[in-house]
């Protein structure tokens, strides 16, 4: 994903274009229709923060 967004980042594409390239790369699932990947090391989740009325919005 993250080198996925730096090509987006570094090149002149459209916001649409940009959306379709990382789309399909996504749901592609398989790394090797990215440009490069980016060696996990130092990356990790730190934290998720959702909206205190998600439930609600999911249930309704």
């Amino acid at each position: 994903i993250v080198g996925t967004m730096m090509r987006i980042a570094r090149t002149e594409v459209t916001t649409q274009e940009g959306e379709q390239l990382f789309r399909a790369v996504i749901e592609s699932k398989d790394c090797t229709h990215a440009d490069f990947t980016t060696p996990a090391k130092g990356l990790y989740l730190e934290s998720v923060v959702y909206p205190d009325d998600m439930l609600q919005l999911i249930q309704s």
